[in-house]
Protein backbone atom coordinates (compact mmCIF):
# COMPACT_ATOMS: atom_id res chain seq x y z
CA UNK A 1 0.00 0.00 0.00
CA UNK A 2 1.66 3.44 -0.77
CA UNK A 3 0.42 6.24 0.95
CA UNK A 4 1.65 9.59 0.44
CA UNK A 5 1.68 13.24 1.83
CA UNK A 6 2.16 16.36 -0.45
CA UNK A 7 2.16 20.06 0.56
CA UNK A 8 2.25 23.08 -1.80
CA UNK A 9 5.41 23.85 -0.80
CA UNK A 10 7.06 20.41 -0.40
CA UNK A 11 6.77 16.61 -0.53
CA UNK A 12 7.81 13.90 0.73
CA UNK A 13 7.00 10.42 1.04
CA UNK A 14 4.94 9.42 4.47
CA UNK A 15 7.63 7.07 6.19
CA UNK A 16 6.96 4.19 7.87
CA UNK A 17 6.61 5.56 11.68
CA UNK A 18 4.65 8.43 10.43
CA UNK A 19 2.01 6.11 8.74
CA UNK A 20 1.96 3.76 12.09
CA UNK A 21 0.98 6.89 13.96
CA UNK A 22 -1.85 7.84 11.43
CA UNK A 23 -2.92 4.70 11.53
CA UNK A 24 -3.11 4.42 15.59
CA UNK A 25 -5.06 7.82 14.78
CA UNK A 26 -7.75 6.56 12.66
CA UNK A 27 -8.21 3.47 15.00
CA UNK A 28 -8.93 5.23 17.62
CA UNK A 29 -12.15 3.78 19.41
CA UNK A 30 -12.65 1.57 16.86
CA UNK A 31 -11.51 -1.82 18.01
CA UNK A 32 -13.15 -3.65 15.46
CA UNK A 33 -11.79 -1.43 12.18
CA UNK A 34 -9.51 -3.83 10.31
CA UNK A 35 -6.51 -2.21 7.78
CA UNK A 36 -7.88 0.05 4.90
CA UNK A 37 -7.64 -1.42 1.09
CA UNK A 38 -6.54 2.08 0.24
CA UNK A 39 -5.27 5.08 2.29
CA UNK A 40 -4.34 8.45 0.51
CA UNK A 41 -2.81 11.48 3.01
CA UNK A 42 -2.17 14.65 1.31
CA UNK A 43 -2.45 18.54 2.13
CA UNK A 44 -5.55 19.63 -0.36
CA UNK A 45 -4.34 23.24 -0.18
CA UNK A 46 -2.80 25.23 2.70
CA UNK A 47 -5.58 25.13 5.12
CA UNK A 48 -7.14 21.74 4.52
CA UNK A 49 -5.39 18.60 5.18
CA UNK A 50 -6.98 15.50 3.27
CA UNK A 51 -7.40 12.21 4.37
CA UNK A 52 -9.38 8.82 2.16
CA UNK A 53 -9.68 5.82 2.83
CA UNK A 54 -11.71 2.85 1.91
CA UNK A 55 -12.67 -0.69 3.53
CA UNK A 56 -14.47 -3.74 1.98
CA UNK A 57 -18.24 -4.00 3.33
CA UNK A 58 -21.66 -4.02 2.88
CA UNK A 59 -20.95 -6.27 -0.40
CA UNK A 60 -18.88 -3.28 -1.75
CA UNK A 61 -16.24 -0.74 -0.85
CA UNK A 62 -17.01 1.89 1.76
CA UNK A 63 -14.54 5.01 1.23
CA UNK A 64 -14.64 7.99 3.53
CA UNK A 65 -12.66 11.25 2.39
CA UNK A 66 -12.63 14.11 4.93
CA UNK A 67 -11.01 17.54 4.61
CA UNK A 68 -9.93 19.59 7.75
CA UNK A 69 -6.93 21.89 9.44
CA UNK A 70 -5.88 18.81 11.45
CA UNK A 71 -4.78 15.46 10.24
CA UNK A 72 -5.18 13.68 13.51
CA UNK A 73 -8.88 15.04 14.04
CA UNK A 74 -9.33 13.97 10.21
CA UNK A 75 -7.37 10.59 11.44
CA UNK A 76 -9.45 9.89 14.19
CA UNK A 77 -13.11 11.20 12.82
CA UNK A 78 -13.07 8.76 10.28
CA UNK A 79 -12.14 5.78 12.43
CA UNK A 80 -15.25 6.98 14.43
CA UNK A 81 -17.33 6.93 11.57
CA UNK A 82 -15.62 3.38 10.85
CA UNK A 83 -16.80 2.25 14.37
CA UNK A 84 -20.24 3.28 13.45
CA UNK A 85 -20.63 1.42 10.43
CA UNK A 86 -19.46 -2.00 12.31
CA UNK A 87 -21.90 -1.50 15.03
CA UNK A 88 -24.51 -0.70 12.46
CA UNK A 89 -23.59 -3.32 10.00
CA UNK A 90 -24.55 -6.30 12.12
CA UNK A 91 -28.58 -5.46 13.19
CA UNK A 92 -29.25 -5.84 9.45
CA UNK A 93 -27.11 -8.57 8.49
CA UNK A 94 -29.99 -11.33 6.97
CA UNK A 95 -26.49 -13.54 6.20
CA UNK A 96 -25.47 -13.63 9.95
CA UNK A 97 -27.59 -16.26 12.09
CA UNK A 98 -26.98 -13.94 15.21
CA UNK A 99 -28.31 -11.00 14.15
CA UNK A 100 -31.76 -9.65 15.36
CA UNK A 101 -33.13 -9.58 11.83
CA UNK A 102 -32.05 -13.18 11.06
CA UNK A 103 -33.71 -14.18 14.81
CA UNK A 104 -37.13 -12.09 13.51
CA UNK A 105 -37.00 -14.08 9.98
CA UNK A 106 -36.44 -17.32 11.65
CA UNK A 107 -38.99 -16.86 15.24
CA UNK A 108 -41.70 -14.54 12.94
CA UNK A 109 -41.55 -11.95 15.95
CA UNK A 110 -38.60 -9.93 17.90
CA UNK A 111 -39.14 -8.15 20.75
CA UNK A 112 -36.92 -5.79 23.02
CA UNK A 113 -35.42 -4.78 19.28
CA UNK A 114 -32.79 -2.77 18.68
CA UNK A 115 -34.15 1.14 18.07
CA UNK A 116 -32.09 1.66 14.74
CA UNK A 117 -33.88 -1.52 13.91
CA UNK A 118 -36.91 0.01 14.77
CA UNK A 119 -36.20 3.04 13.10
CA UNK A 120 -35.29 1.54 9.43
CA UNK A 121 -38.51 -0.94 9.60
CA UNK A 122 -40.53 1.81 10.55
CA UNK A 123 -38.98 3.94 7.62
CA UNK A 124 -39.47 0.97 5.77
CA UNK A 125 -43.37 1.08 6.27
CA UNK A 126 -43.64 4.78 5.34
CA UNK A 127 -42.13 3.67 2.53
CA UNK A 128 -43.70 0.95 1.17
CA UNK A 129 -47.23 3.87 1.77
CA UNK A 130 -45.94 6.57 -0.35
CA UNK A 131 -44.84 4.75 -3.07
CA UNK A 132 -48.01 2.43 -3.84
CA UNK A 133 -46.64 -0.95 -2.70
CA UNK A 134 -43.59 -0.66 -4.77
CA UNK A 135 -40.81 -0.67 -1.59
CA UNK A 136 -41.42 -3.85 -0.22
CA UNK A 137 -39.20 -5.26 2.36
CA UNK A 138 -40.83 -8.36 3.07
CA UNK A 139 -40.02 -9.77 -0.25
CA UNK A 140 -37.34 -12.25 1.16
CA UNK A 141 -39.28 -15.19 0.09
CA UNK A 142 -39.67 -14.38 -3.31
CA UNK A 143 -35.52 -13.80 -3.49
CA UNK A 144 -34.90 -16.69 -1.24
CA UNK A 145 -36.54 -18.70 -3.81
CA UNK A 146 -35.34 -17.08 -6.70
CA UNK A 147 -31.96 -17.80 -5.58
CA UNK A 148 -32.73 -21.55 -4.85
CA UNK A 149 -34.30 -22.38 -7.84
CA UNK A 150 -31.63 -21.01 -10.18
CA UNK A 151 -29.11 -22.70 -8.32
CA UNK A 152 -30.69 -26.21 -8.50
CA UNK A 153 -32.48 -25.98 -11.80
CA UNK A 154 -30.88 -22.60 -14.08
CA UNK A 155 -34.85 -21.60 -14.10
CA UNK A 156 -37.29 -19.70 -12.06
CA UNK A 157 -39.95 -20.87 -9.85
CA UNK A 158 -42.94 -22.49 -11.15
CA UNK A 159 -45.98 -20.21 -11.11
CA UNK A 160 -47.43 -22.66 -8.88
CA UNK A 161 -44.96 -22.50 -6.47
CA UNK A 162 -44.79 -18.62 -6.80
CA UNK A 163 -48.45 -18.26 -5.87
CA UNK A 164 -47.79 -19.51 -3.01
CA UNK A 165 -44.93 -17.47 -2.01
CA UNK A 166 -46.46 -14.41 -3.41
CA UNK A 167 -49.43 -14.78 -0.07
CA UNK A 168 -46.06 -14.05 1.66
CA UNK A 169 -45.41 -10.82 0.49
CA UNK A 170 -47.04 -7.19 1.98
CA UNK A 171 -45.79 -4.90 4.36
CA UNK A 172 -49.37 -4.75 5.68
CA UNK A 173 -48.37 -8.25 6.98
CA UNK A 174 -45.45 -6.55 8.70
CA UNK A 175 -46.39 -5.11 12.30
CA UNK A 176 -44.42 -3.11 15.00
CA UNK A 177 -45.75 -2.12 18.11
CA UNK A 178 -43.81 -0.46 20.54
CA UNK A 179 -40.25 -1.79 20.36
CA UNK A 180 -41.10 -5.16 18.81
CA UNK A 181 -41.36 -6.02 15.15
CA UNK A 182 -43.97 -9.13 14.25
CA UNK A 183 -45.15 -10.88 11.16
CA UNK A 184 -48.98 -11.71 10.33
CA UNK A 185 -48.26 -14.48 8.83
CA UNK A 186 -45.79 -17.59 9.32
CA UNK A 187 -43.00 -18.14 6.79
CA UNK A 188 -42.55 -14.36 6.02
CA UNK A 189 -39.01 -12.81 5.79
CA UNK A 190 -37.84 -9.24 5.48
CA UNK A 191 -34.44 -8.28 3.68
CA UNK A 192 -33.58 -4.64 4.26
CA UNK A 193 -30.58 -4.46 1.46
CA UNK A 194 -32.04 -1.59 -0.05
CA UNK A 195 -32.76 0.77 3.27
CA UNK A 196 -30.06 -0.21 5.63
CA UNK A 197 -27.03 0.17 3.46
CA UNK A 198 -28.45 4.02 3.36
CA UNK A 199 -29.50 4.42 6.79
CA UNK A 200 -25.67 3.25 7.44
CA UNK A 201 -23.96 5.84 5.62
CA UNK A 202 -26.48 8.65 7.33
CA UNK A 203 -24.92 7.82 10.39
CA UNK A 204 -21.36 7.92 9.57
CA UNK A 205 -21.80 11.36 8.42
CA UNK A 206 -22.96 11.99 11.71
CA UNK A 207 -20.26 10.78 13.40
CA UNK A 208 -17.67 12.68 11.32
CA UNK A 209 -19.91 15.84 12.21
CA UNK A 210 -20.15 15.03 15.43
CA UNK A 211 -16.44 14.82 15.17
CA UNK A 212 -16.54 18.42 13.93
CA UNK A 213 -15.55 17.32 10.46
CA UNK A 214 -16.38 20.46 8.15
CA UNK A 215 -15.79 18.90 4.48
CA UNK A 216 -16.55 15.20 4.08
CA UNK A 217 -17.85 12.32 1.47
CA UNK A 218 -19.16 9.13 2.36
CA UNK A 219 -19.27 7.00 -0.46
CA UNK A 220 -20.82 3.09 -0.15
CA UNK A 221 -21.09 1.65 -3.36
CA UNK A 222 -23.01 4.65 -5.05
CA UNK A 223 -25.16 5.41 -2.36
CA UNK A 224 -23.17 8.49 -1.27
CA UNK A 225 -23.84 11.40 1.42
CA UNK A 226 -21.66 14.98 0.96
CA UNK A 227 -21.23 17.80 3.27
CA UNK A 228 -19.68 21.12 3.45
CA UNK A 229 -18.32 21.34 -0.23
CA UNK A 230 -14.43 20.76 -0.69
CA UNK A 231 -13.41 23.98 0.70
CA UNK A 232 -12.70 27.20 -1.48
CA UNK A 233 -16.48 26.91 -2.40
CA UNK A 234 -15.75 23.71 -4.51
CA UNK A 235 -18.40 21.60 -4.04
CA UNK A 236 -18.68 17.56 -4.34
CA UNK A 237 -18.75 16.61 -8.09
CA UNK A 238 -20.52 12.94 -7.75
CA UNK A 239 -20.73 11.07 -11.04
CA UNK A 240 -23.88 8.78 -12.01
CA UNK A 241 -22.05 5.70 -13.71
CA UNK A 242 -23.53 4.94 -17.31
CA UNK A 243 -25.35 1.54 -16.70
CA UNK A 244 -24.29 0.60 -20.16
CA UNK A 245 -20.92 1.16 -19.82
CA UNK A 246 -18.47 0.12 -17.25
CA UNK A 247 -16.14 2.76 -16.14
CA UNK A 248 -18.30 5.46 -17.94
CA UNK A 249 -21.02 8.36 -16.26
CA UNK A 250 -23.74 9.41 -17.93
CA UNK A 251 -24.00 12.63 -15.82
CA UNK A 252 -22.53 14.51 -13.25
CA UNK A 253 -23.83 16.27 -10.37
CA UNK A 254 -22.04 18.97 -8.17
CA UNK A 255 -23.30 19.44 -4.58
CA UNK A 256 -22.27 20.74 -1.42
CA UNK A 257 -24.13 19.14 0.84
CA UNK A 258 -27.16 16.26 0.06
CA UNK A 259 -27.30 12.49 -1.06
CA UNK A 260 -27.76 10.18 -3.65
CA UNK A 261 -28.30 6.60 -4.47
CA UNK A 262 -28.66 4.40 -7.66
CA UNK A 263 -30.54 1.40 -8.11
CA UNK A 264 -29.59 -0.60 -11.35
CA UNK A 265 -30.54 -4.32 -12.59
CA UNK A 266 -26.94 -3.89 -14.65
CA UNK A 267 -24.37 -5.78 -11.81
CA UNK A 268 -26.64 -8.63 -9.98
CA UNK A 269 -28.54 -11.77 -11.89
CA UNK A 270 -29.87 -14.94 -10.91
CA UNK A 271 -28.75 -16.29 -14.04
CA UNK A 272 -26.01 -16.58 -16.59
CA UNK A 273 -27.92 -14.87 -19.40
CA UNK A 274 -28.72 -12.01 -17.34
CA UNK A 275 -32.44 -11.41 -17.78
CA UNK A 276 -33.85 -11.88 -13.78
CA UNK A 277 -31.85 -9.44 -11.70
CA UNK A 278 -32.13 -8.92 -8.17
CA UNK A 279 -34.64 -6.34 -7.81
CA UNK A 280 -37.86 -7.84 -6.71
CA UNK A 281 -40.94 -6.87 -8.22
CA UNK A 282 -44.11 -6.98 -5.56
CA UNK A 283 -46.15 -9.66 -6.92
CA UNK A 284 -44.25 -10.21 -10.28
CA UNK A 285 -42.12 -13.42 -10.98
CA UNK A 286 -40.64 -11.84 -13.57
CA UNK A 287 -38.29 -8.65 -13.07
CA UNK A 288 -39.28 -5.44 -14.61
CA UNK A 289 -37.71 -4.27 -17.52
CA UNK A 290 -38.20 -1.03 -18.48
CA UNK A 291 -36.16 0.47 -16.30
CA UNK A 292 -32.24 -0.24 -15.93
CA UNK A 293 -30.80 2.51 -13.68
CA UNK A 294 -32.57 5.07 -11.65
CA UNK A 295 -30.55 7.75 -9.33
CA UNK A 296 -32.39 10.08 -6.50
CA UNK A 297 -30.98 12.86 -4.84
CA UNK A 298 -32.33 13.71 -1.41
CA UNK A 299 -32.28 15.00 2.13
CA UNK A 300 -30.78 11.58 3.88
CA UNK A 301 -29.03 8.26 2.16
CA UNK A 302 -31.75 6.02 3.49
CA UNK A 303 -34.28 8.04 1.61
CA UNK A 304 -32.63 8.01 -1.28
CA UNK A 305 -31.61 4.16 -1.51
CA UNK A 306 -35.46 3.32 -0.47
CA UNK A 307 -36.69 5.56 -3.48
CA UNK A 308 -34.64 4.26 -6.26
CA UNK A 309 -35.55 1.18 -5.60
CA UNK A 310 -39.19 1.90 -5.43
CA UNK A 311 -39.00 3.71 -8.54
CA UNK A 312 -36.93 1.42 -10.38
CA UNK A 313 -39.68 -1.41 -9.54
CA UNK A 314 -42.25 0.82 -11.03
CA UNK A 315 -41.53 1.11 -14.20
CA UNK A 316 -40.75 4.06 -16.77
CA UNK A 317 -43.93 5.83 -16.86
CA UNK A 318 -45.49 5.11 -13.44
CA UNK A 319 -41.56 5.92 -12.39
CA UNK A 320 -42.09 9.33 -13.82
CA UNK A 321 -45.25 10.27 -12.74
CA UNK A 322 -43.83 9.66 -9.14
CA UNK A 323 -41.10 11.88 -9.47
CA UNK A 324 -42.93 14.69 -10.58
CA UNK A 325 -45.21 14.95 -7.88
CA UNK A 326 -42.53 14.53 -5.57
CA UNK A 327 -41.11 18.30 -3.53
CA UNK A 328 -38.35 16.59 -1.18
CA UNK A 329 -36.33 14.92 -4.08
CA UNK A 330 -35.05 14.45 -7.77
CA UNK A 331 -34.33 12.00 -9.87
CA UNK A 332 -32.65 10.06 -13.10
CA UNK A 333 -34.37 7.29 -14.68
CA UNK A 334 -32.72 5.15 -17.72
CA UNK A 335 -34.67 2.84 -19.52
CA UNK A 336 -33.86 -0.20 -21.09
CA UNK A 337 -33.91 1.85 -24.70
CA UNK A 338 -31.89 4.18 -23.38
CA UNK A 339 -33.73 6.95 -23.17
CA UNK A 340 -33.10 9.19 -19.69
CA UNK A 341 -35.68 11.34 -18.01
CA UNK A 342 -34.80 13.97 -15.66
CA UNK A 343 -37.19 15.55 -12.82
CA UNK A 344 -37.42 18.95 -13.02
CA UNK A 345 -34.60 20.00 -10.54
CA UNK A 346 -32.14 17.48 -11.42
CA UNK A 347 -28.78 19.10 -12.95
CA UNK A 348 -28.55 17.83 -16.52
Amino acid sequence: MKTMITHPDKSKRLNRRKFLSLSASIALGATALSLPISCEAEWYSRKLYKLSLSRPAMGTFVNITVLDGSQNLAAAAVGMAYQEMDRLIPLFSRFDSSSPLSFLNSEGSLSAAPPELLQVTQASLHYHSISSGAFDVTVLPVLLAMEQSFAATGLPPNFEEFDKIDTLIGSQYLGINNNSISFARPEMGVTLDSIAKGFIVDNMMAALRKQGISHAMVNAGGDIAVFGGKGNNTPWRIAIQDPRQSGQSINVLTLNTGSVATSGSYEIFFDEEKLYHHLITPGQILPQDKNISVSVHAASVMEADALATAIFVMGMEAGKNFLNKQRSIEGLIVSSDNKCFYSSKWQV
